[in-house]
């Protein structure tokens, strides 16, 4: 697994956000 970065977790919370429809 690659090292999570600031830039990577806040693209994956994007992601999830928007695959769920939730407001982070």
């Amino acid at each position: 697994m690659v090292v999570l970065t600031e830039a990577s977790v806040s693209y994956s919370v994007e992601v999830v956000g928007n695959n769920v429809d939730i407001e982070w």
